[in-house]
């Protein structure tokens, strides 16, 4: 089908949309990654705590050496505040994970836009053409019949 000559060059944003948008989708997915990583490395961080936790709690039958005690009690501190780091980095990561969510959105609503343009150009093209061409084979018939009376 014949395109309509504004749809030509609105191809070329088309284009360039869609470029746009693939590159949001990809930034999407690394952000949606990146979230993944680091939430499983807090579920880490929180099994090891657990672990330490129970060892505390759990009676062994041999009583725990005051330095042991320190030293678990330490690193579980040190556990919990990269916890709470990690808490922090995974509410950064969302936010991350939302705008690109939002910026692909954004994009993807500005092909489907420039796509429905195009398509409701391209088929105005071609009913201008289709009246174009009855109105051509109407002259012509008239031409022919009026050539025949004239005969």
């Amino acid at each position: 089908m014949a395109r309509h000559p504004r749809a030509k060059r609105l191809q070329v944003v088309l284009d360039l949309a869609q470029r746009a948008e693939q590159a949001a989708l990809k930034s999407l997915a690394h952000q949606q990654q990146a979230l993944l990583a680091e939430q499983q490395q807090k579920d880490q961080l929180l099994i090891y705590a657990d672990e330490y936790q129970r060892q505390l709690s759990t009676p062994t039958g041999s009583a725990i050496q005051a330095g042991q005690l320190r030293n678990t009690m330490g690193f579980l501190q040190q556990i919990e505040t990269a916890i709470k780091g990690q808490a922090q980095q995974l509410s950064l990561l969302q936010q991350r994970v939302e705008a690109a969510r939002n910026e692909w959105l954004r994009c993807q609503g500005k092909v489907k836009a420039l796509q429905s343009l195009l398509d409701k150009l391209d088929i105005e093209y071609a009913q201008e053409q289709d009246r174009r061409q009855q109105v051509e084979a109407d002259e012509w018939s008239n031409r022919m019949a009026f050539q025949r009376i004239k005969r």
